[in-house]
């Protein structure tokens, strides 16, 4: 948070209902926190310090489930997401893997339904603002199966996105083919490095 202030970036950071010193019902990346984080949005851009044509929200891992159903399920005035290294549907939690406990966010993996309502890979085609991924080749749960990130870039380019991009890679509208892809994705970075790179990217 230090490092976004110092290169002159306002940083407001999301305690969803029910977690951190929120009140309300944890609904676990649901509805009830999707809204809260467009309202969250709402607040920012009514501030008169910050510059509201610049505003925009930037996940780090499950978050992608809840930020991107948010930014396609009602009105809200992002101008960009930026997504670090985000599961884009349950089945890229480790306790929906096979050979998993069959529970993530506190619930059972068999309910499509629920599941829907936090699935980034049916929130991201209908995205109208830029998505930017940050990918290790190895990802922080270690693991080096890419599938969830080509599947999270084809799907936000899918749909009317202005661009998508993966790390350093030009921007696309299109997606990227397998090699591009893979010759895209960085090292494994530390926690400072990592957020050096958010804070280079979205300032």
């Amino acid at each position: 948070e230090r490092k976004f202030n110092r290169a002159g970036i306002a940083v407001v950071r999301y305690d969803a209902e029910g977690r951190g010193q929120s009140g309300g019902e944890d609904d676990h990346s649901g509805p009830i926190q999707q809204a809260g984080l467009r309202a969250m949005i709402d607040w920012a851009v009514a501030q008169e310090k910050i510059a509201d044509e610049q505003v925009g929200v930037v996940t780090y891992s499950a978050g992608l489930m809840l930020a991107a159903p948010a930014l396609v399920g009602g009105v809200h005035h992002a101008k960009f997401i930026f997504d670090w290294e985000g599961p884009p549907s349950k089945d890229f939690l480790r306790g929906c893997w096979p050979g998993g406990d069959g529970i993530a966010f506190r619930h059972p993996c068999v309910d499509p339904p629920y599941w829907a309502e936090r699935d980034a890979l049916i929130a991201l085609p209908k995205l109208t603002i830029p998505y930017w991924r940050m990918q290790a080749s190895v990802d922080h749960h270690g693991g080096t199966h890419h599938g969830h990130v080509s599947s999270a870039v084809a799907a936000a380019a899918s749909g009317p996105a202005p661009w998508v991009r993966l790390n350093d890679l030009p921007p696309t509208t299109t997606g990227y083919d397998t090699a591009t892809l893979e010759r895209g994705l960085m090292r494994r970075l530390t926690d400072d490095a990592r957020d050096n790179y958010i804070t280079e990217r979205v300032r």
